[in-house]
């Protein structure tokens, strides 16, 4: 009886390593970005933390038979990839208004 490509791959150990990889991959790119906030001052475009909580969400979805852990480390990328949106847009909103605040003082001084 011929085996198919998909339960060849199933029997070998492909899946657990790529599950656990993009795993890694998400919360590499996390960290990366909330270290580059920290440290440098450079926040995240706003809407990419978001196409990346997205992405996740996609990758968690097509993922077969995941365990009770990596599901719940799944959901826990999923929150701070949300939580970091929310800075990113706090900031963003922030720099914009310290931006109008600015350009009304000097309108101001140049009448």
């Amino acid at each position: 009886m011929a085996t198919t490509l998909w339960e060849k791959i199933k029997q070998s150990n492909a899946v657990p390593l790529a599950r656990w990889l993009c795993l890694a991959f998400f919360i590499f790119l996390y960290l990366f970005w909330v270290l580059e906030w920290r440290y440098r001052g450079e926040v995240v475009l706003p809407g990419k933390a978001v196409a990346a909580l997205g992405a996740a969400a996609g990758v968690m979805s097509v993922i077969p038979e995941i365990t009770g852990a990596q599901r719940f480390m799944w959901i826990l990328i999923l929150v701070a990839f949300f939580r970091l949106e929310l800075i990113v847009l706090r900031e963003d909103h922030a720099s914009h208004q310290r931006d109008d605040a600015g350009n009304s003082t000097t309108a101001a001084r140049e009448l």
